[in-house]
């Protein structure tokens, strides 16, 4: 076959079935968009990122310490460490800030200002805006709070600790890995130096030390950061959590940074793949209708010569065509949409990131979309090899051809146009098949997106279920505060339903490396204990292990841990699998007591707050800065949604983009099914309206056929999203270190996303079917196909 023979038949074939190769182009855009999108967010993100490490002269290891003393020791402990290559240690300010006005509402987190003016030697990121002039009460903040936030240079931006409010200007943006992005659980402020010496003279903030180290191999960072740990704890750090070293490294703190990335990019990949998985599926569907429609023609190409090889070829190349040109489209709309989630991913991370042209994904995309269109369309072209012309030449009758008759009408009782529904769907069982697939599975999507979407809404049971139960409010105590008075007055305010000490964030050591272990007097007073398989800790010996601890050692429920703080170990038995991002699943928890077996003179330092039903937060809050001026005591809803805010926003992104694009789909597959049936049926509809029948009876018709394939694919759809969305939810939460995710699929969820469904196929097939009415009785009597 030449050249010019082959252009021609594709040409022909493009030119007989618009409609149908529009449909793959449309679908081959949206799948181009998504999987450009996620190849360059799944792979140049996470190498920016690590590019962004190098180019801040990021630290392997930040351990926040609140003495001089301590400060002292760990500067001389890491000076004899032959792995650290460079340390730091920076006099700062640190407490919980309560910022007005972020994403307009409040958000909170552990804050450190610095002076701007005297920069560490590792560690101080890199100025992304400046506003060109000096500005009253100025203060650096991280570029997180440019594109997450919404503050801009030179804003107002009004910060409070404990009861005392101040309001500086934004004097520029700053990127820094470790402290710049609640993400990290650290946010680091900078001040110009005068207004740093202001802001510490009249602060209720207590003195802080920010210590950093660089390792030769980064491998080395987490050893060394427990050893530092212990060091401070036999220091004396242990005896109280106002003196606990906060340390956060690499290992744990970049990837709980690109978690929500890392996240929203498999997402993206995840449906690009579903889409292309339908367009693959329309091809092939296409195929094997063009070469039932085809019969006559394809026999006389075999008649004339042309092999096999050669017309599967031509057949192919047409979907070849125009899923690349439309692989390529939406590859090249996507970096309209680039800027966009360039920004989104700012938010999360608070780095800048600029992925510019990435040829390679684009040739990756149009390379895999159209590959999976030429495979899929060769394999369904394959009925022509075993096509003899003589047969191909009577449309695919061969000498001996039965069909068979489906509900014969002059023996199955039921309404005439019923009953003709039901026969031509009864006759086409792979378009039905494929129709429900495609449903089911755009079913499914539906249901997750809409009960993750109500699941992110509720900050508490998203937070919640990462993080532990926080309580109502949360509120920190001063070091020289008598712990048991504290909890007595505070549980004392009117409102107050009960108090209770939780330090989720003490460590100690195992075999599996440094745990995040959370110590509380009696988990059962908790809305929430984290508990996943077995039973919370009760008694001093006993301890709830994360996954990923007992992953890595091979314990389980009933066997024996040791863990260790500072010179001293204690062997626990082990009643539960907790779960806590804290430590991406490298957690713990224990009793208080189970605790002071590993640091004797442990005092609790956090306190949370139930407030009574009815009562309000903003009233018990109010009061307790009153009785405790010194303490920090903030809403703990407040916390949740400032450390989840950003992920809930992306994921709240890609929610409305699934359910858009599924909507998209549906219509596309339902409209080419349903144009096809029209089309392909206009003679036979031509007779029964010759026979007396009307427009509306010819559509109802058409309804019934497509009603099989609509009602069993939904209902699919609905079984499959009820039974396996928490399933998927809490696979991908693994990558949190999470062992499940209680995502609730609940009755309102299913009935609205079926009814939705079954109301956009039933339009789109009434939309269609108005073609019906242009059909013209004796034109199609006298036409013979």
């Amino acid at each position: 076959m030449t050249v010019r023979a082959l252009g021609l038949l594709i040409r022909r074939g493009l030119r007989r079935t618009p409609g149908q190769h529009l449909v793959v182009l449309a679908l081959s855009v949206v799948a181009g968009l998504l999987l450009h999108l996620g190849l360059v967010v799944t792979l140049e993100f996470p190498r920016s990122f690590e590019r962004s490490i190098e180019r801040l002269n990021t630290e392997d290891s930040l351990t926040v310490v609140a003495s001089a003393e301590l400060a002292d020791e760990a500067e001389q402990f890491l000076a004899g460490r032959p792995e650290v290559r460079a340390r730091d240690v920076q006099p700062a300010r640190g407490a919980f800030v309560t910022v007005s006005d972020y994403r307009g509402e409040d958000a909170v987190s552990y804050v450190v200002f610095t002076d701007a003016d005297a920069p560490p030697s590792i560690g101080a990121g890199a100025v992304v805006a400046e506003s060109p002039e000096q500005l009253p009460d100025g203060i650096y903040l991280p570029y997180q709070f440019a594109k997450g936030g919404g503050f801009d240079l030179g804003d107002p931006i009004t910060l409070r600790v404990g009861s005392q409010e101040t309001t500086f200007h934004v004097q520029g943006l700053v990127e820094t890995p470790f402290t710049g992005s609640f993400s990290a659980g650290l946010v680091g402020f900078g001040l110009p130096r005068d207004t740093y010496a202001r802001f510490a003279e009249r602060t209720v903030a207590p003195s802080v030390w920010l210590v950093r180290m660089q390792v030769g191999d980064p491998a080395q960072a987490r050893p060394t950061e427990s050893a530092l740990s212990d060091h401070l704890c036999r220091a004396g750090a242990a005896e109280n959590p106002a003196l606990l070293p906060i340390s956060i490294n690499r290992e744990l703190t970049l990837p709980a940074i690109q978690l929500s990335a890392t996240s929203f990019a498999l997402t993206l990949v995840v449906f690009a793949l579903i889409v292309t998985a339908v367009a693959v599926a329309v091809i092939a569907f296409s195929v094997r209708s063009a070469v039932v429609r085809e019969m006559p023609a394809l026999g006389t190409l075999k008649a004339l010569g042309f092999t096999s090889a050669q017309v599967v070829c031509a057949i192919a190349l047409q979907h070849v065509v125009s899923v690349g040109l439309g692989g390529l489209i939406g590859a090249l709309v996507s970096y309209a949409v680039l800027p966009g989630l360039e920004d989104t991913m700012a938010a999360q991370t608070g780095l800048v990131w600029e992925p510019g042209l990435q040829p390679w994904a684009v040739l990756a995309t149009v390379v895999t979309l159209a590959g999976a269109a030429g495979v899929s369309a060769a394999a369904a072209a394959a009925r022509v090899r075993r096509l003899l012309p003589v047969d191909a030449l009577r449309g695919g009758l061969t000498a001996h051809s039965f069909r068979r008759n489906p509900l014969p009408l002059g023996r199955t009782p039921g309404p005439l146009t019923l009953l003709l529904g039901l026969k031509q769907a009864a006759r086409r069982p792979g378009q039905g098949a494929f129709v429900t697939l495609v449903l089911a599975a755009v079913t499914f999507t539906g249901v997750f997106c809409v009960a993750a979407a109500a699941f992110f809404r509720d900050p508490a049971a998203l937070y919640d279920v990462a993080f532990g139960d926080m309580g109502d409010i949360t509120i920190s105590a001063a070091a020289q505060t008598d712990p048991e008075a504290f909890r007595r007055e505070l549980a004392a305010i009117p409102g107050v339903a009960s108090a209770y000490f939780e330090d989720p964030l003490l460590q100690a050591t195992s075999p599996a490396g440094t745990l995040m272990v959370k110590a509380m007097e009696d988990f059962s007073v908790l809305r929430d204990d984290s508990v996943v398989t077995g039973r919370a800790p009760r008694y001093p010996n006993e301890v709830a292990l994360g996954p990923r601890v007992m992953r890595e050692t091979g314990i389980g429920i009933g066997d024996e841990i040791t863990l260790g703080v500072g010179d001293r170990s204690a062997t626990y038995l082990v009643t539960a699998i907790s779960q806590s991002s804290y430590g991406l699943g490298r957690n713990g928890m224990l009793t208080s007591d189970g605790y002071r077996r590993l640091a004797p003179d442990y005092r609790p330092g956090t306190l949370r707050l139930i407030v009574e039903p009815g009562a309000h937060i903003d009233d018990v809050l109010a009061t307790a800065p009153d009785r405790f001026p010194e303490e920090s005591a903030v809403a703990s809803d407040t916390m949740r949604r400032t450390m989840i805010g950003t992920l809930a926003d992306a994921l709240g992104v890609v929610v409305v983009l699934y359910l858009g694009v599924g909507a998209l789909v549906s219509v596309l597959v339902v409209g080419l099914v349903v144009a096809g049936a029209i089309l392909h049926g206009r003679r036979e509809a031509g007779i029964q309206k010759a026979l007396g029948y009307e427009s509306g009876q010819l559509l109802r018709q058409l309804l019934v056929t497509q009603l099989p394939a609509l009602v069993v694919g939904i209902a699919l759809g609905l079984v499959a999203g009820w039974a396996g969305s928490e399933p998927l939810i809490s696979s991908a939460a693994a990558l949190a270190g999470l062992a499940r995710y209680p995502m609730e699929v609940t009755p309102a969820h299913l009935f609205g996303v079926g009814a939705g469904m079954f109301v956009l196929v039933v339009l789109t097939i009434v939309i269609l079917g108005q073609r019906l009415r242009s059909v013209e009785t004796v034109e199609l009597v006298r036409d013979a196909g």
